[in-house]
């Protein structure tokens, strides 16, 4: 979904990177879902990406927020990004 996001609107992970102030190599978890991504830094990149409609960013957050819960269940989903309505 996030990868998706960023090559749609012509992004390198070096672009997300910069604008995070993270390691590309952080960026690329984040996407595989190998790390799970914190609210922030979700927010930060739908904002990069140029989601704007209200309800597509709170899809997207209810969406990587199961993705996350499901795959890190094992610490209760305690890392990942918690589900909240966005006003855009």
């Amino acid at each position: 979904m996030l990868r998706d996001l960023r090559e749609a609107n012509g992004l390198t992970l070096k672009d997300a990177a910069e604008y995070l102030q993270r390691d590309l190599s952080m960026i690329s978890r984040f996407e595989t879902g190998v790390y799970p991504i914190r609210r922030g830094d979700f927010m930060a990149l739908i904002d990069l990406y140029g989601v704007e409609e209200a309800r597509q960013r709170e899809i997207l957050l209810q969406l990587a927020t199961e993705v996350c819960t499901s795959t890190f269940s094992s610490n209760g989903g305690g890392n990942c990004v918690e589900v909240a309505v966005v006003a855009a």
